[in-house]
């Protein structure tokens, strides 16, 4: 690849010094030529702060302060990134083996495009891995999130387009995010699977999700009122069941 464009990863954490120190070997493991790596860390009292210490070949910059939540840590993040497209890993999310380079790849055949992502397997779940993830598509973006956010690649045009993170959502910022686009998002899609997540996450499992993923709905007008409740019934139902089925096995 001749001339491969900066990446910037963040990583947000607090007091996950375990599933950081995953991330951070994986990023350490990376063959793409041109990254940097940033971990916005909350003021762990774990040892986040000394594996972040330990970690200065692999982790170019990191801070470690109290913060308002996720969001806030991205924005923070946000001001130290020097790439022309960023990405966020959560603490315990990887890149699989050339799963940067596809996104990469994918992002150079179109410059003009703001949010490049592919498949991801969810797991550490007791049920049967999952690999989400589809084409991006106005019509059912508008309803729920679709897209895959683990390592996808946001170009710098879209936040100076867009703005930064909302900090006043705790979960559903970068759904709200994406939603500011309307159908004028401009997105490339990989279907091959470029990352893991775990699961269980908070998005996963707390229905304040669903109370946010309405308000942005309702707040950059994708949908009726009425159809964002219908939206948000639908939602809670799939949570509950899903929950239920969690705690039988």
């Amino acid at each position: 690849m001749q001339n491969p464009p900066l990446i910037s990863v963040i990583t947000s954490s607090f007091n996950d010094v375990k599933l950081l120190e995953a991330t951070i070997q994986n990023i350490s493991a990376q063959t793409y030529p041109n990254l940097e790596y940033i971990v916005i860390d909350g003021g762990s009292s774990d040892g986040t702060k000394e594996l972040l210490m330990r970690s200065t070949g692999v982790v170019d910059r990191w801070i470690s302060e109290p913060d308002q939540g996720i969001y806030d840590a991205w924005n923070k993040g946000l001001t130290l990134a020097k790439g022309e497209y960023i990405a966020f890993l959560g603490a315990g999310d990887c890149y699989l083996p050339g799963g940067l380079e596809d996104l990469v790849a994918l992002a150079l055949g179109d410059i003009h495009a703001e949010f490049i992502f592919g498949k991801v397997s969810v797991e550490g779940s007791s049920l049967k891995r999952r690999i989400i993830g589809r084409p991006w598509s106005w019509n059912i973006f508008r309803h729920y999130m679709c897209s895959t956010h683990v390592g996808a690649l946001h170009s710098r045009k879209l936040f100076d387009r867009y703005g930064a993170f909302n900090p006043s959502y705790r979960i559903a910022g970068d759904y709200e995010l994406l939603l500011r686009a309307r159908a004028n998002l401009k997105t490339l899609y990989s279907s091959k699977v470029v990352a893991t997540m775990l699961a269980g996450g908070i998005s996963q499992r707390n229905h304040a999700v669903l109370h946010e993923a309405m308000r942005a709905k309702l707040e950059h007008q994708a949908v009726s009122r009425m159809v964002a409740q219908w939206d948000f019934m639908v939602a809670y139902t799939k949570l509950i069941i899903r929950s239920r089925l969690l705690n039988k096995l």
